[in-house]
């Protein structure tokens, strides 16, 4: 039996042929998105192909924010221990957000302050992880993204040393 993700991804497979053929090139935006966040990390050149193209797509689609691709390219990169690069795409997703929600400008900050964190700058980490916490409140967002930000605050400022902030973040928890 196959899980939801792996349904996911074959229906992926089977749409991407017809959304490259398609007149309608939201269409292969979607399916190359979502194709490329199924993927594997042993299949992360085929996921950086995927956001490539996309990217090249949102390109000639002035209303599609590439926001999202960039934010999940910096995932990608993340998790193959490349965060200065990561770095650079969730900041340049932040510049190319269009919107003030979750995946536009949270995530991206998010992920951000990660990567900051494992390059040990601790002083922006935080500060990215206050800025992403203060929109979250702007949006009115959910307690489990409030929680895991707070949580990545307070370790974050641990290691910076402040640990009577830290332990107030540890207490909103």
């Amino acid at each position: 039996e196959q899980d939801n993700a792996s349904l996911a991804r074959e229906a992926y497979e089977e749409a991407l042929p017809y959304a490259r053929q398609s007149d309608e090139p939201e269409f292969l935006v979607y399916a190359t998105e979502n194709l490329a966040s199924l993927l594997g990390p042993a299949e992360a050149d085929k996921a950086e192909e995927l956001y490539d193209e996309n990217l090249r797509i949102r390109d000639a689609l002035p209303d599609m924010s590439p926001a999202s691709v960039l934010t999940n390219l910096g995932i990608l990169r993340s998790k193959q221990g490349r965060f200065s690069e990561a770095e650079k795409l969730y900041r340049e997703a932040l510049q190319q957000s269009t919107g003030r929600d979750y995946r536009d400008v949270v995530l991206p900050l998010q992920n951000l302050a990660v990567a900051l964190t494992e390059q040990r700058r601790f002083s922006e980490a935080s500060e990215t992880y206050e800025e992403a916490l203060q929109v979250l409140q702007e949006i009115g967002g959910d307690l489990f993204t409030e929680g895991a930000l707070r949580k990545g605050l307070a370790v974050c400022l641990a290691n910076a040393g402040d640990f009577e902030r830290s332990r107030e973040q540890f207490a909103l928890l």
